[in-house]
């Protein structure tokens, strides 16, 4: 009983002494810091969302590229004229 007594008024003696004031001065501050961490949220969300769109969009042009290379190459077989080979 005698700490919890002595625990109460410890806290309530530091309490006392720690008071602070809040600034009235710094509100206009705070606002505008708020717009400018939302603005810097939102340019750094487009940011990212466009990095991520250029990588997909580059990655299937890559893959569309070597697709349409791999189907050319199947393609251009050598045509040999038998009609003519038999003539001469």
């Amino acid at each position: 009983m005698f700490q919890d007594h002595t625990a109460r008024r410890y806290l309530q003696g530091s309490v006392q002494k720690i008071k602070t004031v809040k600034p009235t001065h710094l509100a206009p501050m705070a606002s505008a810091s708020i717009k400018i961490s939302i603005n810097t949220l939102i340019g750094w969300t487009c940011l990212g969302f466009e990095l991520i769109n250029f990588k997909i969009l580059g990655s299937l042009y890559l893959f569309q590229r070597a697709e349409r290379k791999r189907w050319q190459n199947q393609n251009d077989k050598v045509l040999i004229n038998v009609i003519a080979s038999i003539i001469e």
